[in-house]
């Protein structure tokens, strides 16, 4: 039954489109007829304003987050791996973290073309900030969130400081850290393509959709806007199987 409804409720959705878009409640917004004729012109590169294909906007757009997100996950578990098991570390990241955190990724854009002129890297510094944040303070909670019994244990049992966070503190926090994973990794989507909406690159699915704007079609920029969706769906699906794979053990 679950099955059926994950089927049916985007098929509601878009009869719902199609019938709110036919009673005018829409504005000009395409309907989903047009929007699926728009796709398909995307696919084939048919359209003389966009030109290039939309394969090519989102390899771009994956390369970008694929890098951003790598960086982020490395940097975030390392950095709350550490202040969630040394005070120390804690005392003196935890102020930095907790000031530029509310900053959005997406305030960064003029530094990050300051600090790295064109090309592919402004974008991956502004998914790289989106990730990074969820990610360190996720694993720092996980870590922090370990029972003392387990910590006394592994200390009882001769384990050195090290050997009670690899083998205790790490597993046990594995849940939170994928948490943030997944946390970071929607940030970061949504953070690449506002980027990419005000030219950080040359190409990419948030540059398809202000092209679309600029030449008012807006059934391509409707139909960026599913591609992005669905993207970053299969996205999130590959890390929850992930997820699931490595924490069968629960």
């Amino acid at each position: 039954m679950n099955r059926w409804f994950t089927v049916l409720s985007p098929l509601a959705f878009i009869i719902i489109w199609h019938v709110a878009g036919t009673l005018g409640w829409l504005g000009d917004t395409p309907l989903p007829a047009e929007v699926a004729v728009a796709l398909g012109n995307l696919l084939r590169g048919e359209d003389p304003f966009l030109g290039e294909l939309l394969r090519i906007h989102v390899a771009v757009s994956l390369v970008r987050i694929m890098a951003g997100f790598a960086l982020a996950a490395l940097c975030g578990i390392g950095l709350g791996l550490a202040m969630g098991w040394f005070p120390t570390v804690q005392i003196v990241m935890r102020p930095i973290l907790e000031m530029l955190r509310p900053i959005p990724p997406f305030a960064w854009v003029v530094l990050a073309i300051l600090w790295f002129s064109t090309g592919n890297a402004p974008a991956i510094f502004i998914t790289f900030l989106g990730a990074f944040f969820p990610v360190a303070l996720n694993t720092t909670a996980g870590v922090e969130g370990v029972s003392p019994v387990l910590r006394e244990a592994a200390s009882t049992l001769g384990a050195s400081r090290w050997d009670s966070l690899r083998m205790v503190a790490i597993p046990a926090a594995v849940p939170e850290i994928f948490t943030g994973l997944r946390i970071g990794l929607g940030v970061a989507w949504m953070s690449l393509i506002a980027a990419e909406m005000v030219g950080v690159g040359t190409r990419g699915l948030g540059l398809l959709i202000e092209t679309s704007k600029m030449v008012w079609r807006l059934d391509y920029a409707v139909a960026g806007m599913v591609v992005i969706g669905l993207v970053g769906f299969f996205l999130d699906f590959l890390m929850r199987w992930w997820s699931g794979y490595l924490l069968r053990w629960r």
